[in-house]
């Protein structure tokens, strides 16, 4: 009897072993999903800030370049108008001419 009570004994001891060990691994794991959310959290914050980073430049470099071109465009338009005030009384003049002339 002494001796199934120690086997018994001991098998319980194996048995709570194996459950605390168990238990160690459980925590292991869950700190190391923790860790890996945390890593990947950084991750995604680091990218994150790197969009709006970027999103920054291309919006500056396109105000930018919005404003080269609206300004070539005024340099144009000034330039278009200078020459319809130095040619519109030719070009009202051929037109009167053409008009009168077949007439």
């Amino acid at each position: 009897m002494e001796r199934i009570l120690k086997i018994a004994l001991e098998a319980e001891l194996r048995a709570q072993n194996i459950i605390d060990e168990a238990e160690r691994e459980k925590q292991r794991c869950a700190d190391s999903i923790a860790a890996a959310d945390k890593v990947l959290d950084e991750y995604m914050q680091r990218a994150q800030d790197r969009v709006a980073e970027y999103e920054k430049q291309e919006s500056a470099r396109a105000e930018a370049e919005k404003g080269k071109e609206k300004k070539r465009l005024e340099n144009r338009l000034s330039r278009l108008d200078m020459l319809y005030q130095q040619s519109v009384n030719k070009w009202v003049d051929t037109l009167y001419r053409s008009i009168t002339e077949k007439q």
